[in-house]
Parts: structure tokens; sequence; C-alpha cells
């Protein structure tokens, strides 16, 4: 099975890809795709890599995800899958945060949250204020 990446995962593995050329960091996507003196490898996976992020991105965008608890369309849902699986929703109507956590290796579950006093409720402002 293979493992979902996070929209960090995703930022660094371009980063190192970046980092194999010098001022590949500077580049834009013509020199990557097009101009660039890059291993074909290379061309592809940061092609792939920056397709990818822009998906994830997409899908942390409101209106992705459906509020359970109000039925508002403005929520957002952010999936994970690192040491822990599971999934964060929350709604910027009702303030209405689902968490459900589970550890990879064991399927363990480490967290099942319903409620509106979550330590990660407001998550939603602030992901909202920092990147529309």
């Amino acid at each position: 099975m293979s493992k979902r990446l996070s929209v960090a995962e995703i930022r660094e593995r371009i980063a190192d890809l970046e980092s194999r050329y010098h001022n590949g960091h500077k580049q834009g996507s013509e020199w990557w795709q097009l101009y660039g003196d890059v291993h074909p490898t290379d061309r592809m996976l940061w092609g792939r890599y920056t397709k990818l992020l822009n998906v994830r991105l997409q899908e942390q965008k409101p209106g992705n995800t459906k509020c359970t608890n109000c039925g508002s369309d403005n929520a957002i849902s952010e999936t994970l899958s690192d040491s822990e699986t599971g999934h964060i929703d929350e709604c910027a109507d009702c303030n209405y945060t689902v968490v459900y956590r589970e550890d990879a290796d064991t399927g363990r579950v480490i967290e099942d949250y319903q409620g509106f006093t979550h330590e990660y409720s407001g998550q939603y402002k602030a992901l909202k204020e920092s990147q529309f």
C-alpha cells in the first residue's frame, strides 16, 4: 500500500530535488520543464511533485468537505498519513471539529473526537488567513 504524502513531505521532496542543481530553488517552472540542464528523471519527479502539491493544497481549500453537524459546505478536511493515519475535519460556520487518529503501524485508535472544544478547533481560520 502506498503512503499518501502530506503537503510538508511533498515540499521537502521538491526542495531535495531543487538542491541538486545550482540555484535550482530560484528557478521557475519553465526552467525545470524546458530549458534547464536537468536530468530527465529529476525533471519528471519535479513535475509530478509540483502537480501533487497543487492537488493537496486544493484539497485543503474550504468547500471540499461537508460538515457532519450543520451540513454546511464551508468545511475543511486534512488527511493524516505519517506515523498516524486519520483525518481532521472542521466547519467554519459552526466550528464543529471531528478528529480521528490511529497508529499507522498497529492500527490502535489514538483519538476519536467529535465536538466544539478540541485543541485543533480554530485551525481552519488560521489556515484560511495564511493561504487566502
